[in-house]
């Protein structure tokens, strides 16, 4: 048997396989001068102590949603074998049209997507805001090519089903990405302290068990893995405010509404976006309402995910009620609606919340780690920022092809606090906006007034968030 980094040893696959077998089967691992470190029935993980030429380090991924599936192309591209591991049967995506500013579309693009993206995105023109009771314009913002111009890549809206069926068809691709489905993530095991040396990490999955150098936890904000990771943190919260969803034929929509760009209508409690996606044909709309402690006993505030149920949304309709004629029509052409509570976290405070210690070589990505409101359109976008960025960090393991393993093994826990210490700040801040944008679309009185007044006078330079678009 040939010496590698994490081999055979009492009831361990080979390094290559990344599988577990069992003791009957594995011969006694023939390097004596490894030390065998007991994973506590994952199997054993073998340090070499000599200098070998290592093979592609491994990284595991839980969870093919579009972040995992972003991590797995930037880790690939990095040198690395990838395997994600999904919980779910089939893969898909749920839910509808998302927002890409140029900050997401310029991950798309490193990533080596956005070509294949491009023909199912649309080009919204402008952002406007309006006035819920009036219905006046508060301001706008220009888009497309001036967008473009501005922060150097585009902002697109997509449906949120073709934006991962594409990273799922370009990651089946890849010849150094493996995904494999109805495999749900349980538990692992691997560097944690008292052992002598980090050697990678085992995990358990409904399927079987893996070996690898690191895992990535990317498996949406309603997380089964994150109590694991960050035992001392409460689960997310119920923030009060529901949101529904829905997409309407571009035929069905009400006239003297915009069909080119993006629209938000403000008003006390709630607000209403809507923009084209699909080159045009369809409008997604998403409203978010806030519901009163009073009537809360009606709304499912504590579902996990997207009630798919169609929904005629009486509660929605009864918000728009007080409010313009032409936010009425929209809501009201809209036959049946989907909902969910949101939940959120605060923000967050520490690159350990990232990357934890004494867990052994494990980050958290995307929804996973940092849950946050939609009302400044970035979940995706830092989901793929944070898949950026850890791909970045991987590939400063794979520089150079010959390694010491516990040099590897050192080198992987310090890329992941590079990502972390990286993006801490970053999403922190993206979520604390998250939450300020909800009370100012929501603001009523003296406090809306305010905001109406600073939007006439100064609504581009407010709306153009150059510190989170930009490069």
């Amino acid at each position: 048997m040939a010496a590698s980094c994490l081999s055979c040893c009492a009831n361990c696959w080979p390094r290559e396989s990344g599988r577990v077998r069992s003791a009957a089967s594995a011969e006694p691992c023939p390097a004596q001068s490894r030390r065998a470190i007991c994973c506590g029935g994952f199997g054993l993980l073998c340090v070499s102590t000599t200098t070998t030429v290592l093979g592609p380090p491994r990284l595991l991924v839980a969870g093919a949603g579009i972040g995992g599936l972003a991590l797995a192309l930037a880790a690939a591209r990095a040198g690395w074998q990838v395997q994600v591991c999904e919980r779910a049967e089939q893969l898909g995506e749920v839910g509808a049209g998302v927002q890409l500013g140029p900050n997401a579309t310029r991950v798309l693009q490193a990533l080596g997507v956005w070509k294949a993206l491009q023909p199912f995105t649309t080009v919204p023109q402008r952002v406007r805001v309006r006035h819920g009771g009036g219905g006046h314009s508060l301001a706008v913002l220009p888009l497309a090519e001036a967008a473009t111009a501005r922060w150097g890549s585009p902002y697109v809206s997509v449906h949120r089903a073709d934006l991962h069926r594409v990273l799922l068809q370009t990651a089946q691709s890849h010849p150094m990405v493996q995904i494999e489905t109805d495999a749900a993530v349980l538990d692992w095991m691997g560097g944690e302290t008292g052992v002598v040396q980090k050697a990678g990490v085992a995990v358990r999955t409904t399927a079987g068990t893996l070996t690898g150098d690191a895992l990535v936890l990317a498996d949406g904000v309603a997380s089964s893995l994150r109590l694991r990771a960050l035992p001392a943190e409460p689960a997310p919260v119920a923030t009060g405010h529901v949101a529904f969803r829905a997409v309407l034929p571009m035929a069905a929509l009400p006239d003297g509404l915009e069909r080119d760009g993006v629209t938000a209508w403000l008003a006390p409690r709630m607000h209403v976006v809507h923009y084209p996606i699909r080159g045009g044909d369809f409008l997604n709309i998403a409203a978010f309402v806030e519901v009163p402690v009073t009537d809360r006993e009606r709304w499912p505030l504590h579902a996990s995910s997207w009630d798919d149920a169609p929904t005629e949304a009486l509660a929605l309709r009864e918000a728009v009620a007080p409010l313009c004629q032409p936010l009425q029509a929209l809501v009201a052409a809209v036959p049946r609606w989907a909902q969910w509570p949101l939940r959120a976290r605060p923000p967050v405070s520490s690159a350990l919340q990232l990357a934890p210690e004494g867990i052994g070589p494990v980050a958290l990505l995307g929804d996973a780690a940092h849950p946050m409101l939609p009302y400044l359109a970035q979940g995706a976008a830092m989901a793929l920022e944070d898949a950026a960025e850890l791909g970045r960090q991987l590939g400063q393991v794979t520089q150079h092809s010959r390694a010491v393993a516990r040099e590897r093994w050192q080198a992987v826990p310090l890329a992941l606090q590079a990502y972390a210490q990286a993006r801490a700040a970053r999403v922190g801040r993206v979520q604390a906006a998250s939450w300020r944008n909800g009370r100012i679309f929501h603001a009523a009185g003296l406090v809306a007034w305010g905001r109406d007044t600073a939007l006439r006078w100064a609504g581009p330079r407010l709306m153009a968030n150059d510190w989170l678009y930009g490069a």
